[in-house]
């Protein structure tokens, strides 16, 4: 079995991803991507689209939790962990507190301005990560409200206090 395993928490638009890919450049390390996201199955490698793998998670949270931390694939790694997000399956929450063994690593960004207008970006343009320079949409025009940045300010500081 992989030890240690790890999850990295965080709230969207701290370099989560970043950090995996990082992880994952090493050869003895496997990161995977959001396995909990409540709209898809983000794991590299696999059909985002899976309907079917979706329902499965979602149903048995627990069980594919045992599947990924004590797989064949998992013993073969020297460390395994993946990304967790606020909104996320909360029943992966209570097992992250309950496992003592688990490395934690936790993701948080001092500029919440620019985490915030970083999301509001991603949200307006539905590019979650930039790969090319491209993907940069120079001309968004997301506008900023002050009700909106205060109301997502308090459940970030407070998921960011909880855990």
């Amino acid at each position: 079995m992989a030890d240690p395993r790890f999850i990295i928490v965080a709230t969207p638009r701290t370099g989560s991803t970043l950090l995996g890919d990082m992880l994952n450049s090493h050869n003895d390390i496997f990161c995977d991507n959001e396995l909990y996201n409540p709209h898809q199955i983000c794991r590299y490698g696999f059909n985002e689209d899976d309907i079917n793998g979706l329902k499965y998670r979602n149903s048995q949270p627990i069980r594919f939790w045992n599947e990924f931390f004590f797989s064949e694939f998992a013993e073969k790694q020297k460390a395994i962990g993946f990304n967790f997000m606020i909104g996320h399956n909360y029943k992966i929450l209570e097992q992250i507190l309950k496992k003592k063994e688990l490395k934690i690593i936790f993701l948080t960004r001092d500029n919440k301005l620019a985490q915030y207008s970083s999301h509001k970006m991603a949200l307006s343009t539905q590019c979650w990560s930039i790969e090319k320079e491209q993907d940069i949409n120079q001309n968004n025009n997301t506008m900023f409200d002050f009700r909106q940045f205060k109301h997502w300010l308090h459940e970030t500081m407070t998921y960011e206090y909880l855990c």
